[in-house]
This record gives C-alpha cells, structure tokens and sequence, in this order.
C-alpha cells in the first residue's frame, strides 16, 4: 500500500468516503522506533491532532487528476491498479482515429485533406520539403518539448502548403534537410484540418509516426535521412518517388509556393525585426585558430554582400552548404551588411537547376575581394629553419622571458625573421615574435657559424625566402654577455 501511494503527485485530490478519525497515538507507535512517539508522527507538519486509520476499515479512496480518477477500498488489489494512468496526457485526437486509407495506401496530400475535413486521422504520404526551421523550444506553452516545423507541398495542392509540426525530446534526432525541393514520406503520420488548412503533427512520445528524406534528384532510392524509423522499400516506394522527383525537376525550374515570393533579397532587403532571404553563398572562413570557435558566411546578391555568423555550437546548420551554394536563410535580421540569426533560423541549399530563384553573379569584385581578404585565414607558416637533434626538444621560450636567461645557457626561440644585414662577416637578424608589436630580438650569427647557418643559400636567397609574414624561423641561441647568439641552427 505505502508503493501505491507513494506514485501520488502533487495536485492529486483525495475523497475520502467512510472513514473515522483517532487519537490513538499507540496504535501509530507500533510502526515506529521507539524514540520517535506516535504523536509526533501524527502532527509533524500538521494543524490537527488525529489521524485516519485505513487498515481494517470500509474507508473509500476516489483519487483524481485533471478529471480522471480512480476510486479504491482498503480490500482492493493495490499492486494491479493502474494509478499512473491518470497522469498520462489525453491525447491530441480520440483513440478512434481512423487509418485513412488503410495500412498500406498512399495518398496525396489532396485526398488526405479531403478525409479529415470531418474527424482527423492517420495517413502515409509522399511529399516535397519546401521549407523548414531549425530545432527550438517555443516560448508559448508549459511543454519541454522541441519543435521542427516543415513546410510540405505536392502536385495535388500546389502551390498552396501544409505544415509538418514534429516535437521531440532531443534536438540532434531531428535529421538535417538538404535542400529545398526533397522529398519526404510520412508514415502513419497525425492530420487535420483547421481554419480550413490541413496540417499535420508528429508527437515526441510516438512510437508509430516517423519519416524518411530523399534526395530531390530521385536517382536514389534509400533516403539519406530519417527519424524514428528503419527503411524498407517496395516497387510503389521507387513508382512513387521516381514520379513525385519528376514533378519536382519539372517544375521548379519556373515557379515556386507562394510563401516563398515574401522572401527578400539582398538586393532589396532593409532594416527589419525578421525576414527570410535568398542569396548565394561565396565564402565560408572560420573565426579564430580554434574547433570551437564561430564561421563566419559571407553572402552576395548582384553587387550586394552581407555577413552571418554562425556560432560553434549551431555549425550545423552549414551541414551540406559549400561557396557558390545558393541557399535560402530562414527566420534572419538584417542590418548594415549584417545578417543575425534567430533562434529557429535554418540554411536550405537551393539546387542549381531550379532557374526561377539563381542569383545572378556580382559585375563588381572590389568589394567582394575585401571581404574575402580580410576573413581569409593566414596561411599555415612554412618552417625556414631546422635545428640538431639534440636540442629539439627544448620548449620554446618566449621573448619577453630571455633575458632572465643565464648566460651560457641554450635555449629555443620562434618567430619571424624581419631583418638580416651583414656586419664584420657576421650576420645580426632581427626576429619578432609575431604577438607584440615591440617584442623584436636582435640575434648574432658569429663567422664561424655563417657557413653552417646560410647552409649554401647565396643572400640574394636569405633576403627573399626567410623573410615573410608566413615564414617562421625557429633557432638555438646562447646567451652571453647580454647578447644571443645563434647555434646548431641552418636554413632549409
């Protein structure tokens, strides 16, 4: 009994019915240790004196919640009632929802609607992805539950829509839509109709509902994308998608949903709180040396150019998207050459032969170059030095820590070479450490390490080939007398 009672949740209503009340504290003290008295028991955290005996007695429970109960007597079976069932949510239809067109047939879109103009049902479908957002949590409502929201189309309704709500609990087994214009098939899926609209919704507790994505292309049978569910294909699955794939190359080569004639261009974008744009992507550059650190998308339109930062922990929304992609932005704000992603913005490639949304190339490069100059990372330094095998283990000292350095001592240094003159047959170069701008070293090459140090190179060469912002110098230097002179160090 105290199992059974213990499943109760905050908010769960009791009626009692038949029942009587006692201040026998003994007869409570029996259960307990014999430090801990009945009374206490009976009034810890409580306004009254007395207690309600249940055992041996024709004491009724109705326990309800939400108005759904149960109604128990002290001889019932408490280990085969079901009192958790009262917490479980009603569900968005009746039980008795229909199987439209039974278990196997495919409908359109049309004819689903057509269905569940009187009572929603469940229906499988072939669809075409014509927008979707990314995972997020909306801000209405008390459920912790994710949602994705697709935009789906096909001959039957075109050009109008439906929406595809799917919630789920975890965000990364939402699948990553390609591109604008492939196809999804829904099975066993939730649709209704309202306001006159069909729609449709996958719940995160379903363990029936699920869909598979395919390529628009329809030269692969197998989706390369599905949730909750195990492909398996039939001869209608490749008549289907390989007919529905025609539609597509068919038809959005010269006109698109009406929805996507509000999305704007860079060529004719403003100032706003939120809007969708269409542009072509033609550089992509990380932010930073680091894995984690954000890209940064740089977009343009004819002669206009804008960019998006994309932050480390949303790089998936670049999954499938490459320079000279043009794609469709969702839910972004624009501002001076910005664009700021919301928190449901997604990034759809738009496929190169649907000619109605290209975008035409820029007729003026300068400043796109700039652009691109100023984002584009530093190459990878090329080594213009090697050094003996057995000081290569030594760390690397930084600049600002060598003259603490005893004298006599070998130490290793890195940086860029900015300088070399020759003096009384030495050679003096001057190294910068590549982080503060003052931070240049002077180091002495005597006469008799010349010859081992220019390793055969003539000047003409040390002048160009050791001095650059990507050719990194690192060498043995002792300390002596104030001064730092090279050793067991040669140019490559």
């Amino acid at each position: 009994m105290i199992g059974f009672f213990s499943q109760l949740r905050v908010g769960t209503r009791l009626t009692l019915g038949n029942f009587v009340t006692s201040k026998n504290y003994g007869h409570i003290s029996q259960y307990f240790p014999t430090y801990l008295p009945g009374e206490s028991v009976v009034t810890h955290e409580a306004n009254c004196e007395f207690y309600i005996p249940l055992l041996g007695t024709d004491t009724s429970i109705d326990i309800s919640y939400n108005n759904r109960s149960v109604k128990v007597s002290m001889d019932s079976d408490f280990g085969n009632i079901k009192i958790l069932e009262i917490y479980q949510a009603k569900k968005s239809f009746p039980a008795s929802v229909d199987k439209i067109g039974g278990n196997s047939k495919v409908l359109n879109l049309r004819q689903i609607h057509d269905k569940v103009k009187v009572s929603p049902g469940y229906a499988w479908c072939y669809a075409v992805i014509v927008d979707c957002c990314a995972s997020y949590i909306p801000k209405q409502g008390d459920s912790s539950d994710y949602l994705v929201i697709y935009k789906l189309t096909d001959k039957s309704i075109f050009p109008e829509i439906i929406s595809l709500n799917v919630f789920h609990k975890n965000p990364k087994e939402i699948p990553k839509v390609e591109n604008f214009g492939d196809i999804i098939k829904l099975n066993d899926v939730q649709f209704k109709e309202h306001q006159g609209k069909l729609s449709a919704v996958i719940t995160s507790n379903t363990k029936t509902m699920s869909f598979y994505i395919f390529s628009h292309t329809g030269d692969c049978y197998s989706p390369y994308a599905s949730y909750k569910s195990q492909f398996h294909s039939n001869s209608e699955h490749a008549l289907k998608l390989e007919k529905l794939s025609d539609w597509v190359r068919t038809t959005f080569p010269y006109e698109v949903p009406n929805f996507m004639k509000s999305s704007k261009r860079l060529t004719n974008i403003n100032f706003s709180d939120e809007t969708d744009v269409i542009t072509k992507i033609i550089a992509i550059y990380p932010l930073g040396i680091h894995e984690n650190d954000p890209s940064i998308v740089i977009c343009n339109d004819t002669n206009e150019i804008a960019q998006l930062v994309i932050p480390n922990e949303r790089k998936r929304l670049l999954k499938f998207i490459k320079p000279g992609d043009v794609v469709r932005i969702r839910g972004v704000c624009y501002e001076e050459k910005v664009l700021y992603l919301k928190h449901y913005s997604e990034i759809l490639k738009i496929p190169t032969e649907f000619k109605c949304l290209e975008i035409p190339g820029p007729s003026d490069f300068d400043e796109i170059i700039k652009f691109m100059n100023f984002y584009s990372p530093i190459p990878t330094c090329k080594i213009v030095s090697s050094i003996t095998s057995e000081f290569s283990a030594l760390p690397i000292i930084e600049f600002d820590k060598i003259m603490n350095i005893e004298d006599n001592k070998h130490i290793k240094i890195e940086g860029f070479i900015v300088k070399a003159v020759v003096r009384n047959r030495e050679i003096i170069i001057s190294i910068w450490d590549g982080i503060k701008e003052d931070n240049v070293i002077k180091v002495y090459v005597a006469e008799g390490k010349v010859k081992d140090f220019i390793n055969g190179k003539s000047w003409d060469y040390i002048q160009k080939a050791v001095i650059g912002y990507n050719l990194k110098f690192q060498g043995i230097v002792r300390m002596d007398h104030d001064a730092l002179w090279l050793v067991d160090t040669s140019l490559i």
